[in-house]
Protein backbone atom coordinates (compact mmCIF):
# COMPACT_ATOMS: atom_id res chain seq x y z
CA UNK A 1 0.00 0.00 0.00
CA UNK A 2 2.90 2.52 0.49
CA UNK A 3 4.00 1.28 -2.85
CA UNK A 4 0.84 2.68 -4.05
CA UNK A 5 1.66 6.04 -2.70
CA UNK A 6 5.03 6.48 -3.41
CA UNK A 7 4.36 5.75 -7.24
CA UNK A 8 2.07 9.72 -7.40
CA UNK A 9 4.84 10.99 -5.43
CA UNK A 10 7.63 9.80 -7.66
CA UNK A 11 5.82 10.98 -10.92
CA UNK A 12 4.82 14.06 -9.38
CA UNK A 13 8.12 15.02 -8.23
CA UNK A 14 9.34 14.25 -11.40
CA UNK A 15 6.93 16.59 -13.28
CA UNK A 16 7.52 19.55 -10.50
CA UNK A 17 11.25 18.55 -11.50
CA UNK A 18 10.64 19.15 -15.28
CA UNK A 19 8.97 21.91 -14.61
CA UNK A 20 11.62 23.90 -12.30
CA UNK A 21 14.15 22.52 -15.09
CA UNK A 22 11.62 24.75 -17.70
CA UNK A 23 11.45 27.57 -15.43
CA UNK A 24 15.11 28.04 -14.56
CA UNK A 25 15.68 27.87 -18.43
CA UNK A 26 13.20 30.67 -18.75
CA UNK A 27 14.49 32.54 -16.00
CA UNK A 28 17.94 32.38 -17.27
CA UNK A 29 16.84 33.43 -20.55
CA UNK A 30 15.50 36.59 -18.85
CA UNK A 31 18.48 37.08 -16.66
CA UNK A 32 20.36 37.30 -19.87
CA UNK A 33 18.12 39.05 -21.78
CA UNK A 34 18.56 41.79 -18.88
CA UNK A 35 21.84 41.85 -18.77
CA UNK A 36 22.32 41.90 -22.21
CA UNK A 37 20.36 45.41 -22.19
CA UNK A 38 22.35 46.71 -19.45
CA UNK A 39 25.87 45.79 -21.06
CA UNK A 40 24.46 47.31 -24.62
CA UNK A 41 23.42 50.60 -22.73
CA UNK A 42 26.68 50.84 -20.98
CA UNK A 43 28.80 50.14 -24.13
CA UNK A 44 26.32 52.48 -26.26
CA UNK A 45 27.16 54.90 -24.11
CA UNK A 46 30.92 54.91 -24.03
CA UNK A 47 30.88 55.07 -27.46
CA UNK A 48 28.82 57.78 -27.80
CA UNK A 49 31.10 59.38 -25.52
CA UNK A 50 34.07 58.19 -27.53
CA UNK A 51 32.88 59.46 -30.39
CA UNK A 52 31.84 62.96 -28.87
CA UNK A 53 35.26 62.98 -27.43
CA UNK A 54 34.04 63.85 -23.94
CA UNK A 55 35.38 62.16 -20.89
CA UNK A 56 35.40 58.74 -20.77
CA UNK A 57 33.37 56.57 -17.93
CA UNK A 58 35.46 53.16 -18.88
CA UNK A 59 38.93 52.26 -19.43
CA UNK A 60 39.65 50.32 -22.67
CA UNK A 61 40.49 47.14 -20.24
CA UNK A 62 36.75 47.57 -19.15
CA UNK A 63 35.41 48.52 -22.31
CA UNK A 64 36.91 45.12 -23.69
CA UNK A 65 35.75 43.05 -20.41
CA UNK A 66 31.85 44.46 -21.25
CA UNK A 67 32.04 43.53 -24.46
CA UNK A 68 33.44 40.20 -24.14
CA UNK A 69 30.92 39.02 -22.07
CA UNK A 70 28.30 40.55 -24.25
CA UNK A 71 29.41 38.72 -26.93
CA UNK A 72 29.51 35.42 -24.40
CA UNK A 73 25.88 36.16 -23.26
CA UNK A 74 24.72 36.49 -26.76
CA UNK A 75 25.85 33.23 -27.81
CA UNK A 76 24.36 31.70 -24.61
CA UNK A 77 21.74 33.04 -25.27
CA UNK A 78 21.11 31.82 -28.70
CA UNK A 79 21.68 27.95 -27.05
CA UNK A 80 18.83 28.72 -24.66
CA UNK A 81 16.59 29.75 -27.26
CA UNK A 82 17.64 27.03 -30.23
CA UNK A 83 17.29 24.22 -27.42
CA UNK A 84 13.71 25.64 -26.59
CA UNK A 85 12.87 25.67 -30.18
CA UNK A 86 13.42 21.86 -30.41
CA UNK A 87 9.67 21.83 -30.66
CA UNK A 88 9.10 20.93 -33.88
CA UNK A 89 6.30 22.51 -36.01
CA UNK A 90 4.55 18.77 -36.27
CA UNK A 91 3.83 19.41 -32.42
CA UNK A 92 3.05 22.93 -32.21
CA UNK A 93 0.62 22.48 -35.25
CA UNK A 94 -3.19 23.05 -34.11
CA UNK A 95 -4.77 19.93 -34.28
CA UNK A 96 -7.61 21.27 -36.31
CA UNK A 97 -5.57 22.15 -39.32
CA UNK A 98 -5.13 18.31 -40.28
CA UNK A 99 -8.38 17.36 -39.54
CA UNK A 100 -9.48 20.85 -41.91
CA UNK A 101 -7.02 18.81 -44.50
CA UNK A 102 -8.78 15.55 -44.35
CA UNK A 103 -12.40 17.32 -44.62
CA UNK A 104 -11.20 18.97 -47.69
CA UNK A 105 -9.69 16.01 -48.86
CA UNK A 106 -13.21 14.45 -48.46
CA UNK A 107 -15.08 16.70 -49.92
CA UNK A 108 -12.53 16.96 -52.71
CA UNK A 109 -12.49 13.66 -54.05
CA UNK A 110 -14.17 12.65 -56.93
CA UNK A 111 -16.70 10.97 -56.06
CA UNK A 112 -17.93 13.50 -54.01
CA UNK A 113 -17.10 16.75 -56.34
CA UNK A 114 -19.77 15.89 -58.69
CA UNK A 115 -22.51 14.53 -56.49
CA UNK A 116 -22.67 17.03 -53.84
CA UNK A 117 -23.25 20.15 -56.02
CA UNK A 118 -26.42 18.13 -58.22
CA UNK A 119 -27.53 17.18 -54.46
CA UNK A 120 -27.65 20.88 -52.88
CA UNK A 121 -29.38 21.98 -56.11
CA UNK A 122 -31.55 19.49 -56.45
CA UNK A 123 -32.27 20.31 -52.32
CA UNK A 124 -32.37 24.03 -52.84
CA UNK A 125 -34.49 23.99 -56.26
CA UNK A 126 -36.68 20.48 -55.85
CA UNK A 127 -38.16 21.24 -59.03
CA UNK A 128 -34.81 20.89 -60.94
CA UNK A 129 -34.25 17.22 -62.62
CA UNK A 130 -31.56 15.79 -63.55
CA UNK A 131 -32.59 15.80 -66.91
CA UNK A 132 -32.42 19.43 -66.66
CA UNK A 133 -28.96 20.34 -65.87
CA UNK A 134 -27.12 19.92 -68.97
CA UNK A 135 -23.08 18.55 -69.44
CA UNK A 136 -22.11 22.69 -69.03
CA UNK A 137 -24.06 23.00 -66.06
CA UNK A 138 -22.77 20.13 -64.43
CA UNK A 139 -19.19 21.17 -65.24
CA UNK A 140 -20.37 24.77 -63.81
CA UNK A 141 -21.11 23.45 -60.65
CA UNK A 142 -18.72 21.38 -59.86
CA UNK A 143 -16.08 23.59 -60.73
CA UNK A 144 -17.62 25.86 -58.84
CA UNK A 145 -17.84 23.67 -55.99
CA UNK A 146 -14.01 23.20 -56.02
CA UNK A 147 -13.78 26.80 -56.09
CA UNK A 148 -15.68 28.11 -53.47
CA UNK A 149 -13.98 25.43 -50.96
CA UNK A 150 -10.38 26.69 -52.40
CA UNK A 151 -11.59 30.21 -51.59
CA UNK A 152 -12.50 29.50 -48.22
CA UNK A 153 -8.98 27.53 -47.79
CA UNK A 154 -7.25 30.52 -48.98
CA UNK A 155 -9.37 32.69 -46.83
CA UNK A 156 -8.35 31.02 -43.63
CA UNK A 157 -5.10 31.06 -45.04
CA UNK A 158 -4.83 34.77 -45.17
CA UNK A 159 -6.87 35.85 -42.19
CA UNK A 160 -6.64 33.52 -39.19
CA UNK A 161 -2.97 32.77 -38.91
CA UNK A 162 -0.16 34.75 -37.05
CA UNK A 163 2.01 32.10 -36.25
CA UNK A 164 4.35 31.58 -39.82
CA UNK A 165 4.56 28.12 -38.90
CA UNK A 166 1.34 27.25 -38.87
CA UNK A 167 0.84 29.43 -41.54
CA UNK A 168 3.45 27.08 -43.75
CA UNK A 169 1.38 24.01 -42.59
CA UNK A 170 -1.72 25.29 -43.69
CA UNK A 171 -0.53 26.52 -47.12
CA UNK A 172 0.49 22.82 -47.45
CA UNK A 173 -3.22 21.76 -47.01
CA UNK A 174 -4.33 24.32 -49.04
CA UNK A 175 -1.80 22.98 -52.16
CA UNK A 176 -3.01 19.34 -51.17
CA UNK A 177 -6.75 20.46 -52.07
CA UNK A 178 -5.78 22.43 -54.84
CA UNK A 179 -4.47 19.46 -55.90
CA UNK A 180 -6.68 16.64 -55.30
CA UNK A 181 -9.71 19.09 -56.97
CA UNK A 182 -7.72 19.53 -60.05
CA UNK A 183 -7.24 16.09 -60.70
CA UNK A 184 -11.03 15.63 -59.31
CA UNK A 185 -12.39 18.15 -61.87
CA UNK A 186 -10.75 16.25 -64.74
CA UNK A 187 -11.58 12.78 -63.69
CA UNK A 188 -15.07 13.63 -63.52
CA UNK A 189 -14.53 15.30 -66.89
CA UNK A 190 -13.19 12.52 -68.42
Amino acid sequence: MENEKNIPNQELEEALEANNEILEEVSRETQIRKRLHELDIILENFEDKLYNQETYTLDEEEYKAYKEESELLRKELKAIVKQSKKEGTLESLPLWIPLYGLLMAIFSIYPIVPKLPLFLVSYIYPKVTEVMITAFIFYALMIGYSLILLLISFFIWLYAFKNKANKKMFLYVFFMQIFIAVISCLIAYI
